[in-house]
């Protein structure tokens, strides 16, 4: 059991980590593409306001 348990748990670690880091990415991209979405909006707003 103990032999099982060795192998498995750096698979379950190294998984885990794989996904904490995927959805960090994740998150990361989307804030990114919000952050876009918002200064192309504004950047739009003035020049429809000023233009």
């Amino acid at each position: 059991v103990t032999i099982v348990t060795w192998l498995i748990l750096p698979v379950v670690i190294c998984l885990s980590q794989r996904l904490s880091h995927a959805c960090l990415s994740i998150s990361n991209y989307k804030a990114k593409l919000r952050m876009a979405h918002y200064i192309s909006y504004r950047l739009f707003d003035s020049t429809l306001l000023h233009g």
